[in-house]
């Protein structure tokens, strides 16, 4: 999903930067296709300056950070104030018209709360047929007790079916490199006269 939004808003002309906090299960740099030898972890570890960790991604006006080595304390580093001294360099390093950070699943660790009330706003990522409605409410209820901006929720995953309260769509008709964005929507059910 981050990456959909990243290359939407090159498409606009912005300049965006993803940076992949997720130091247990990093997987930004599989996306790109980029080395994961040095990034986050290595900063935040005194172990790297901000311009050796910033990449290139192969898309125009994007650029990729990528986690680094997987630490033995990702909670620790992502609550230090090194990570606040990164935000600072990154910004120096752009301009980027935004910066987005992906983070690892909200309920199984406490990183993803370190995070998002160090954000400006916070977007929940759901899955279709995986987040149960309490787990959602139990995230948001974690996410504002961190005083974290929440702009709202993408649901994602959802299969197109005949009749079904959700479905997902491409724009079929646009050319297909303007196809990185698909639509959630909502369909009302039309109601049987008796």
């Amino acid at each position: 999903m981050i990456t959909n939004l990243a290359i939407a808003l090159t498409q606009l002309g912005r300049t965006v930067v993803i940076v992949d906090a997720d130091l247990r299960r990093p997987r930004v740099h599989k996306v790109f296709g980029v080395e994961n030898a040095a990034g986050l972890s290595s900063f935040l570890s005194g172990n790297a300056e901000v311009e050796e960790i910033v990449r290139e991604s192969g898309i125009p006006n994007l650029s990729v950070v990528t986690s680094g080595p997987v630490p033995p304390n990702p909670s620790e580093l992502l609550a230090s104030k090194a990570l606040e001294a990164f935000m600072e360099k990154l910004d120096a390093q752009g301009p980027f018209d935004h910066i987005f950070f992906d983070s690892p699943p909200l309920l199984q660790m406490a990183d993803a709360v370190l995070l998002a009330n160090r954000m400006d706003a916070t977007i929940l990522v759901t899955r279709e047929g995986r987040t149960v409605h309490q787990s959602l409410a139990s995230g948001v209820r974690r996410l504002r007790q961190s005083r974290a901006m929440i702009l709202g929720a993408v649901l994602n995953a959802v299969v197109e079916r005949f009749g079904n309260y959700y479905y997902y769509r491409y724009h079929r008709d646009e050319p297909s490199e303007k196809r990185t964005v698909a639509t959630v929507g909502r369909v009302r059910r039309r109601r049987q006269r008796a």
